[in-house]
């Protein structure tokens, strides 16, 4: 009799050992479905790019949203594809108000897991950019200034949130090759505005007060910066990256803003697309 009870015994002891050590085992997947996310603002004016990183490849995302302060919560737009292991997202703020925001990062996986992060920039108020012409060196969309060449730029400096008489074009630095790789630098940097010739959402142009010429241009097919003389009968200063045909980059002594690098005669480059030497963001009214 004895012998028949041992076995009974010795198996019921098992149990409790092994319901615990079944969970044990279970534990580091349910902690694995947790994704790291890292949340980085750019600030440039008074916008600002908002780059977010996830340690998981884009097919095991579900869902990434946004929330900018008080704001509904939003779609972060189509991922980027890091590999593997990796994916983001870029996400574009653009008129801000002055003073600190907080934009907190929602990520939802496939497999049902997921998390959240935060983080917190601050805009210094400042005039409305109209419009920014720069070389995109860090290939990430948007001007941020620690990283990106800036060429232009046509500033609200009126105040009245209309573009016209008393805004300014300011002027840095222009590429001198379509790498870009080598940049020369303006020497004259700031023009003001007398009157308005164009204004649209994808193209503005102004002249100053002895008539001389400045253009900013971003549309489905080029974008560009182009300067001129009143008596000029052709642009003297012209970054034009077509997406179509060949781009030119062209400056001349004479232009307004005076170039301290010639480029002259005009170089023509050999890529069709968006290239990087210039990129322009317009912010019409």
């Amino acid at each position: 009799m004895l012998r028949h009870l041992v076995r009974p015994l010795s198996a019921l002891a098992a149990l409790p050992i092994a319901v615990p050590l079944a969970v044990l085992l279970a534990a580091p997947a349910a902690a694995n479905n947790r994704p790291d996310v890292s949340v980085t603002p750019t600030v440039s004016g008074t916008s600002a790019t908002v780059h977010v990183d996830i340690n998981r490849g884009k097919q095991a995302i579900a869902s990434c949203s946004y929330a900018l302060d008080a704001a509904a919560v939003t779609g972060c737009g189509d991922p980027v594809d890091g590999g593997k292991k990796a994916a983001g997202y870029d996400i574009a703020l653009s008129d801000l108000q002055g003073g600190s925001h907080t934009v907190a990062v929602t990520i939802v996986l496939t497999d049902g897991g997921g998390d959240s992060s935060s983080a917190t920039f601050s805009i210094v108020a400042g005039p409305r950019v109209f419009a920014l012409a720069f070389s995109n060196l860090d290939g990430v969309p948007r001007y941020d200034a620690a990283h990106d060449v800036l060429i232009a730029t046509l500033l609200d400096t009126s105040g009245d949130g209309l573009l016209g008489a008393g805004d300014t074009v300011l002027t840095d630095r222009y590429p001198l090759d379509f790498g870009p790789a080598a940049f020369g630098v303006f020497g004259v940097s700031s023009h003001v505005v007398n009157n308005v010739s164009t204004a649209s959402g994808t193209n503005a142009v102004v002249t100053d007060a002895a008539g001389r010429q400045y253009s900013f241009g971003a549309s489905e097919s080029s974008q560009k910066y182009q300067e001129a003389t009143s008596s000029s009968p052709r642009l003297e200063t012209s970054i034009f990256d077509s997406f179509a045909s060949p781009d030119t980059i062209h400056a001349q002594s004479s232009a307004p803003s005076q170039p301290g690098t010639l480029v002259d005669p005009r170089i023509t480059g050999t890529s069709m697309g968006d290239s990087a030497f210039i990129d322009v963001v317009m912010n019409m009214p």
